[in-house]
C-alpha cells in the first residue's frame, strides 16, 4: 500500500466511489480540510442533569451494494450530501490496481 493524495470530482451527491482506498488519513473539499469528526454538546434531558458530548463523523469509508469502496458523508455534515462538482482531495493508503485485482 502507498499513502498519497488522490483527487476526485463529485458526480453523485450520495456517495463518492474511491477505488482501491484502504484507509483514509485526511479529506479536503475544494482545498478546505474536512475534520473526520465533530463534537457536539447536547443539553441534559433533566433540569439538574449534566450535558453530554457526542462525536459525529463527517465522512466514512464504506462499501456500497456493488462492492465498491465509497466515501460517505456523515448525516451531520451537509445533511450527508456531497456537492456535485466539488473537488475532493483524499490522503489515504491505496492498494495499487494490479495488486487489487490479484
Amino acid at each position: 500500500m502507498k499513502t498519497e493524495i488522490q483527487t476526485f470530482y463529485v458526480t453523485n451527491s450520495d456517495e463518492l466511489v474511491i477505488p482501491y482506498c484502504k484507509h483514509i488519513e485526511a479529506v479536503a473539499i475544494d482545498g478546505v480540510a474536512l475534520p473526520h469528526f465533530v463534537k457536539h454538546t447536547l443539553p441534559a434531558n433533566e433540569p439538574d442533569g449534566e450535558p453530554t458530548t457526542h462525536k459525529f463523523f463527517n465522512y466514512s469509508l464504506e462499501t456500497n451494494t456493488s462492492g465498491a469502496n465509497t466515501l460517505v458523508r456523515g448525516p451531520s455534515s451537509n445533511d450527508g450530501k456531497w456537492l456535485v462538482g466539488s473537488r475532493i482531495d483524499i490522503t489515504a493508503d491505496w492498494t495499487p490496481e494490479k495488486d487489487a485485482k490479484a
